[in-house]
């Protein structure tokens, strides 16, 4: 597990049912250090996302991140979407790591 002390660390939460209904599943956290900004992914069960693929989940949290400069990292606390928000949040890492 990573230790997130000074690095700004977004929580990134999936809404399987839109957000218009309640739940969300933490698919992983987008951690910027000074200029990297990289995911680290979240043990998620598959059960957890039905009817969505995981892998399909994991493969567009890295694709809504990869563009992502340090200057950008603060526009996905305001990403516009019906099944993915970011919030910011400060402790130590969930899982797997996918440097970007």
């Amino acid at each position: 597990m990573l230790s997130f002390a000074g690095m700004k660390v977004l929580e990134a939460r999936f809404h399987p049912h839109s957000k218009a209904h309640d739940g969300s599943v933490v698919i992983g956290r987008v951690i910027r250090d000074e200029d990297r900004v990289f995911v680290e992914y979240a043990n998620v069960s598959h059960r957890e996302v039905r009817p969505f693929v995981l892998q399909a989940l994991l493969d567009k949290l890295r694709f809504l991140v990869e563009p992502t400069t340090p200057v950008a990292f603060d526009l996905l606390k305001d990403f516009r979407s019906d099944f993915w928000s970011f919030v910011e949040v400060s402790s130590t890492g969930p899982g797997r790591s996918a440097h970007g």
